[in-house]
This record gives structure tokens, sequence and C-alpha cells, in this order.
């Protein structure tokens, strides 16, 4: 099935999408408005919208008739088919506003008038949507909020592992920091030793690279510090 429609609008939150002939966006903006506050129907239907909506009256150009399927009931997301106006034709069996004319013998019907096919034009409204029409609208609907289930279900999955493989790197980080301090305090300790139990034995180079050893651990320990605290703020709530 497919809608027969003079212009289109997409709205997902703060976006919309104009197709065709339509409203202007600001006008759309406030008929979504409307919708939301107007209507809880999935899909709505109306070939003269001025009856529901009143500012519509300026927009019979473009917006006479609106059909709008909701995609999200308290947002504003909605896809929206506009029709413009139309003069519709309804035949009456003479002219409605004489239909008998009243003579010397009472009232009689005069055969042309009464057979003549009398047109009146219906202003402001647009061709009736068909069953079929709105059919569509409700199954495109469907299939929307389908793949958007789908995608938040993928969304979903991909944020789950993408939490566990950042566990997973914090907790890593964690261990291999702890485990890297253990054997750094062995290198500062046992340089430390050297210094005292063999300063003597060393000449001027050597005790300066000792110091030097001595200052570069220390300088590793506060990195590694650095590193637990940064994984302990990634593991909890900031």
């Amino acid at each position: 099935h497919w809608i027969d429609a003079h212009g289109v609008a997409l709205c997902v939150g703060d976006e919309v999408e104009l197709l065709g002939g339509t409203p202007v966006e600001a006008d759309v903006r406030q008929i979504v408005h409307w919708l939301m506050e107007h209507s809880d129907q999935e899909v709505f239907a109306t070939s003269n919208l001025a009856a529901h909506y009143e500012p519509a009256a300026g927009l019979r150009s473009t917006a006479a008739g609106l059909l709008a399927a909701r995609l999200i009931k308290l947002k504003p997301q909605y896809v929206l088919w506009f029709r413009a106006e139309i003069a519709q034709e309804v035949h009456w069996a003479g002219d409605p506003t004489k239909p008998v004319e009243v003579g010397e013998f009472g009232e009689r019907l005069t055969p042309r008038k009464s057979f003549a096919l009398w047109i009146e034009e219906v202003e402001g409204k647009s061709a009736p949507w068909k069953d079929c029409e709105i059919d569509a609208a409700r199954a495109l609907r469907r299939s929307i909020l389908e793949i958007v289930g789908r995608k938040a279900e993928e969304l979903s999955k991909l944020n789950a592992e993408l939490e566990r493989s950042n566990f997973e790197l914090d907790s890593f980080a964690y261990i291999a920091a702890h485990d890297l301090k253990a054997p750094l305090r062995g290198i500062h300790n046992y340089s430390h030793m050297l210094i005292e139990s063999y300063g003597e034995q060393l000449d001027g180079d050597g005790q300066e690279k000792l110091q030097t050893l001595m200052r570069l651990t220390q300088r590793m320990e506060s990195l590694i510090e650095s590193l637990l605290y940064y994984s302990k703020i990634g593991r909890g709530e900031l």
C-alpha cells in the first residue's frame, strides 16, 4: 500500500524533515505539539484539520487534510502526511435550499430542479483518507517501531559489551599496577642497601648512578600510584 499525499514530514525530537507540499517547519512543530496534547490515537486521520485544530484554517493550501502516525507516545516523534484543500462535490437531488415550489394548488415538485444535480463546494477540506491508506500508516508505524526496537536491543548489547570491556581493562590496570609495585620496591631497597653497605667501595660515578636509580624507582612508583588512583575512579561513580 502507498499513501497519496501532497507532502510528508518526519518529526523526531528536535529534528524536522519536510518533503513536498507541507506547511513551514514552525507550523509543523505546532501541529505536532497539538497532537501530543489532544490526540492519544496511534494514527490520527482527518480531511478537515481546521475542524479539530483552529489554526489550520490558514494552512488549507498545504494542510487541509492530515494523516499522522505517532511513533512514541511521550516524545514528539511523528510521521505526518498532508493534503491540500480541494473542492469536493456533493450531489443533491435538486437545490437543497429550494426543494419544492408553492403554487396555486399547493406544493409541487419542479421536475427539472428535483432531478438535477446540485453541486455544492465544500471549502477547507481535502480528499478523504482511504481505509487502505490509514492501514498503510499503521503498518509503517509498526515497521518503524520494530526497526527501532531491534536497534535499541543491538545498542544495549554493545553497551553491555563495552561496559564489560571497560571493567576488564580497569581491573587489568589495577592488578598490573599493584603487581608492579613489589619488584619496584625491591629495586629501590637493594639500591639503597648497595649505597649504605658498599658505598665506600664505589667511586663517585658509581654512587651517582645508584642515586639516579633510586630516584627513577621513586618516579616510577609515583606514576603507578597515579594509575591506581585513575583505575579506582574509573571503576566507581564520579
